[in-house]
């Protein structure tokens, strides 16, 4: 037999193991149940990771949870809660993220009221400890969770605002996603991120660039000499641009009134060969761009056309403010 003082590590090993092997998330939650009382943080931790990839991985966005899931979720959340207090801060961003990933932006319907409040009170003490991928994932979370907390936001950025150099191009996109879709601006950080990130662009991948666009348009943060160093990373890669990229960056420039006529004739070129794979919402969003920027072009006639031919038809989509979104890894 083991010494007592190693088999608590043997057997937490064991379980760790156990999480990762899970290939359905109804086995997660199996595991959770039969081993609520020897998981530990770490544990429970990993196990809101393991439900959220499998879910993400294999679940369409906005999609429903059933009852099943929503009890395990629930229970996981209870673990959670009550090994808060020794949860460090990877921990808490990790899994403020998982719970995120899974779509639950109504805490009370999960029967574990409050949660999130009681997870941001102890990210606060956790802060000093927070790397870059902490504060993304975090910002992240509690933006599509709809969790406004201007306070709480103000001191996160002021713990990320010395870290910027060390962030990555996701860290960046993520994080400047999640104040937008908050609506928080913070100048000081705003200002920072503008030095550091305008360095960083031509290692973001497209829809990171066309989200950051995104993202500056609607904190109304024009600055040209970002927004022209932003550009020059995406014109090489327009081609690989998905639609809802190309029409995210076009209504971006469009509402910044950022004019860069060889930008927009490439965009367009780009557009026009994948204007059939475009949405509804994706088409308003290109005319509305093309509209502000005063742009007269055959391509600009064809998108206005689509537009008007989209909009006649039945169960249209109207909606010309886009919604980037991009989950970290």
């Amino acid at each position: 037999m083991a010494p007592p003082d190693v088999e608590p590590s043997l057997a937490s090993q064991k379980l760790s193991r156990l999480i990762s092997s899970c290939k359905m998330t109804g086995a997660v939650f199996a595991v959770a149940g039969e081993h609520r009382d020897a998981a530990d943080d770490v544990h429970v931790s990993s196990m809101l990771l393991r439900v959220g990839k499998l879910r993400g991985d294999g679940t369409p966005a906005g999609t429903p949870m059933d009852a099943a899931t929503r009890a395990g979720v629930a229970l996981l959340l209870r673990l959670a809660l009550a090994r808060l207090e020794q949860m460090p801060g990877a921990h808490i961003a990790n899994t403020l993220w998982a719970v995120a990933k899974l779509g639950i932006n109504e805490p009370a319907r999960m029967g574990v009221p409050a949660w999130v409040d009681a997870f941001v009170s102890r990210a606060w003490l956790e802060l000093p400890r927070f790397n870059p991928k902490n504060v993304a994932h975090t910002a992240w979370a509690l933006a599509s969770l709809d969790y406004h907390g201007p306070a709480f936001m103000h001191a996160l950025l002021q713990t990320a605002t010395p870290q910027l150099s060390n962030f990555n191009a996701q860290n960046l996109s993520n994080t400047t996603w999640a104040l937008a879709t908050l609506g928080h601006s913070d100048a000081a950080f705003m200002g920072a991120l503008l030095v550091v990130g305008k360095h960083k662009l031509p290692s973001f991948d497209p829809q990171s660039l066309a989200n950051t666009a995104w993202g500056m348009a609607i904190l109304d943060c024009n600055d040209s000499a970002f927004m022209g160093a932003l550009l020059a990373a995406a014109t090489p890669r327009l081609r690989t641009f998905a639609p809802q990229d190309l029409a995210n960056i076009a209504w971006a420039l469009g509402i910044l009134d950022y004019v860069d006529p060889a930008f927009m004739r490439a965009l367009m070129e780009t557009a026009s060969a994948k204007l059939p794979r475009f949405s509804n919402t994706e088409v308003n969003q290109l005319h509305a761009a093309l509209s502000m920027l005063d742009i007269n072009h055959e391509v600009a006639r064809a998108v206005a056309e689509l537009h008007i031919a989209r909009a006649a038809a039945p169960k249209r989509i109207v909606n010309t403010k886009p919604i980037a979104m991009r989950a970290p890894s």
